[in-house]
């Protein structure tokens, strides 16, 4: 199995990332950087297509990027010359293929969604976790834990079984109110984030300890929200 990653270098603008009109990576600075992520949950097969959305640039901004791919235990070289790189305009368009279609497979699941549906769901699972209902919050989780099995050749119940117990972690990660949430539709409405109007993710715990941080998508599978992503 391959897998997939985007390797970006920037400086000068903030900027955001889409592959296949799903959000993978965001700067609100004009600080220099760079990084990679992994790409194989957001993969359609052929015609993959990355956006990148850029803000306001400073004098010599620039943004530089590749996807490559690589069976486990290969090394990925960071040394080749850039696939794609910001020019005059404000956005970056590349297309590339994968052997792998893990979200197309997710997207034929989806129907389109409303913001109200959205936070609705986001707030009914908030909910069950703050009362510690965990069992019947676990279901909700299934398509998203079943989204990075098949990215990753993964067993899918395995996956569950052990994603049940972080949501011991989860249900000390919800303390926010009606209000307080915002959301943003991806994918032609068919994917919906609920965040903190902070900005923060709607999973987020800061202890002395260290920070839990995990974003909430909803979908609806069969008129039924859940979480997709």
């Amino acid at each position: 199995m391959k897998f997939y990653s985007l390797s970006l270098s920037y400086s000068g603008v903030p900027f955001e990332v889409f592959v296949n009109g799903f959000p993978v990576w965001e700067t609100e600075s004009t600080e220099g950087g760079g990084g990679g992520c992994s790409l194989n949950m957001q993969l359609i097969g052929k015609g993959n297509k990355l956006h990148v959305k850029a803000g306001k640039r400073e004098a010599d901004a620039y943004i530089r990027g590749s996807v490559r791919a690589a069976s486990e235990g290969d090394m990925i070289s960071t040394d080749d010359a850039p696939q794609f790189e910001l020019g005059a305009g404000d956005t970056i368009d590349y297309i590339f293929d994968s052997d792998i279609a893990p979200f197309a497979d997710l997207l034929a699941k989806l129907q389109p969604a409303t913001d109200a549906q959205a936070r609705e769901a986001a707030t009914k699972l908030r909910d069950l976790l703050k009362a510690g209902k965990l069992k019947e919050a676990l279901p909700a989780f299934r398509p998203k834990i079943e989204l990075y099995a098949a990215a990753n050749g993964a067993p899918a119940d395995a996956m569950l079984s052990e994603f049940s117990g972080m949501l011991g972690q989860l249900k000390h990660a919800v303390d926010v109110g009606d209000g307080e949430l915002m959301t943003r539709a991806y994918c032609d409405g068919r994917i919906h984030e609920v965040r903190r109007d902070s900005g923060k993710a709607f999973f987020h715990l800061k202890e002395d300890g260290g920070e839990l941080s995990m974003p909430l998508f909803i979908g609806l599978i069969d008129g039924q929200p859940a979480v997709v992503v």
